[in-house]
């Protein structure tokens, strides 16, 4: 099998998770760039930090800091501790319906 009907059966086997990935990281980018836009927005007029390197600095440092494995581990363990809050509030309310 030639290389090129390699890459077109992977392709077409991932055609949909290629699709999901780059909306996400479609939607992803709009949220880095609102969000550092937001803060840019809140600095006092004639702000020396007020400028496009700025904002680019902003974006490539969160961009770095959503790679970073600690990062992300403290990000997923906020989210399970929310999970298992709701969880355990669910079960509260589930034994007084009983």
């Amino acid at each position: 099998m030639t290389s090129q009907k390699i890459f077109e059966n992977y392709f077409k086997q991932n055609k949909m998770s290629l699709k999901e990935e780059d909306e996400n990281n479609q939607e992803l980018a709009k949220i880095i760039t609102n969000t550092v836009n937001d803060v840019l927005g809140k600095l006092p007029e004639g702000s020396a930090a007020k400028n496009r390197e700025t904002g680019l600095k902003m974006m490539d440092a969160i961009r770095k800091e959503l790679r970073n494995p600690e990062r992300l581990a403290s990000i997923i363990n906020d989210i399970a501790g929310e999970m298992s809050s709701e969880l355990a509030e669910s079960l509260i309310v589930e034994d007084d319906m009983s």
